[in-house]
């Protein structure tokens, strides 16, 4: 087998990245900084090793690599979250004006994460006890306390560029009747208890490579796009759009996939099946409202907290990507910025 093009591992980043409401510049800075381990087409990982119960070849290519580092820094951000690292003010985590994860979160990735040693620890929607004391445990020998360091600043600033030539959709439906959803029904949204999937460990590496990594990868992201400088506005705007779309659901496919792919994505299922049974498995018939209400119930429980945690940002952005067809996150951002101007 040959290696990779660029492209293709574009690609996997991009799907992993979705799947698990990660951002997608972190895997790329994982695979330029980890260097490991060997793969047998001649690539190297992203420092994803088998430990547990997780089969070694799971983890033998680049794509498993991508898959378990996507899921596992999922785990992580889930922890750190439920835990209140996200602070007063939610900037722990993500920094609201870059758009971009804090130095501080990329440096405990760059700590490495073990498996062998997490305790108890369920999938599950933080707002609602998903998670018992002890889950996590980052890998032997390291801290779990997040210190930033400073943030190292690239050598060049990015390009401001005019984004490809091809038209931006309006984000507003068509000012027609609700066709099936029209309030929210009172579905029981359960909470049981699942084991997480077996996760693979993550290596330590060196975190000032990384954090330079990422903002590099950051930058390379948006080149091309005339996007802005300071983020501080999506949140709010995210939730906007999202609160209006019940009134313009007509149960359409593509409406119904993007409902279902938000929530499995918020709630951090691997998959649909995952997902479903999260919920009880209730019939098709119910799924648009159960998703409505969910989504509704979960924004409202933010109250005053100014930003989102950074994987429910995420599951927002890929709801309005798919509500309205639009090709990708970049994509739906640049709308969203239009929109807001």
């Amino acid at each position: 087998m040959t290696m990779l093009s660029p492209s293709q591992k574009a690609h996997l980043y991009v799907t992993a990245a979705a799947q698990w409401g990660i951002h997608a510049p972190l895997l790329v800075a994982l695979a330029q900084v980890q260097g490991q381990p060997q793969l047998p087409q001649g690539e190297t990982g992203l420092g994803m090793t088998p430990a547990g119960s997780l089969p070694p070849t799971t983890v033998q290519d680049f794509g498993g690599q991508v898959q378990a580092a996507a899921q596992t820094l999922r785990h992580m951000l889930d922890y750190l979250q439920a835990w209140e690292h996200l602070g007063p003010t939610g900037t722990n985590l993500w920094d609201g004006q870059r758009g971009t994860y804090t130095a501080a979160l990329v440096q405990r990735v760059a700590q490495g994460y073990s498996p062998d040693r997490h305790h108890g620890y369920t999938n599950g929607d933080y707002t609602n006890g998903g998670y018992t004391n002890g889950g996590y445990s980052p890998a032997s020998g390291v801290s779990d306390r997040i210190e930033p360091e400073p943030f190292q600043q690239l050598s060049q600033p990015p390009q401001q560029l005019q984004p490809p030539q091809q038209p931006v959709p309006s984000l507003s439906a068509p000012p027609q009747a609700s066709a099936t959803v029209g309030t929210f029904a009172p579905f029981p949204i359960s909470s049981p208890s699942q084991p997480s999937a077996p996760l693979a460990q993550l290596e330590p590496c060196n975190a000032h490579r990384l954090i330079q990594a990422y903002d590099w990868a950051c930058v390379q992201e948006v080149q091309g796009w005339d996007l802005p400088q300071d983020w501080t506005w999506l949140d709010g705007r995210l939730q906007q759009v999202c609160q209006r779309l019940p009134r313009f659901y007509r149960d359409l496919n593509f409406q119904r996939e993007a409902l279902l792919s938000a929530a499995q994505v918020w709630l951090g299922q691997a998959d649909r099946e995952q997902l479903l049974a999260y919920w009880g498995n209730p019939s098709p018939l119910d799924l648009p409202a159960l998703c409505f209400r969910f989504l509704q119930e979960r924004l409202a429980a933010g109250g005053d907290r100014p930003l989102l945690a950074p994987p429910q940002r995420e599951a927002l952005i890929l709801l309005v990507q798919r509500w309205h067809q639009w090709p990708s996150r970049l994509g739906t951002l640049l709308a969203l910025v239009v929109r807001q101007a």
